[in-house]
């Protein structure tokens, strides 16, 4: 895949995290999200919010509410 042959494209790993989490591929969006997270890109509050989703769908709730108040 487009994402193997380029694994530090940030832009190719969110929206391919951003197709998983529309799936309802939790697990697999949410590592990807975490991956783009811990490569420090600019766009940290928006991933931080993805996972965010991801943590209320699955019902995670006190993990949801610990993203949310480290992006405020």
């Amino acid at each position: 895949t487009m994402l193997k042959e380029s694994p530090e494209n940030l832009e190719l790993t969110i929206i391919l995290g951003m197709v998983l989490q529309r799936e309802n591929r939790w697990e697999e969006a949410l590592l990807l999200y975490q991956d783009a997270l811990s490569s420090d890109p600019e766009d940290k509050m928006n991933l931080k919010y993805y996972i965010y989703q991801i943590r209320d769908k699955q019902g995670h709730f006190d993990q949801a509410i610990d993203v949310l108040q480290d992006i405020v």
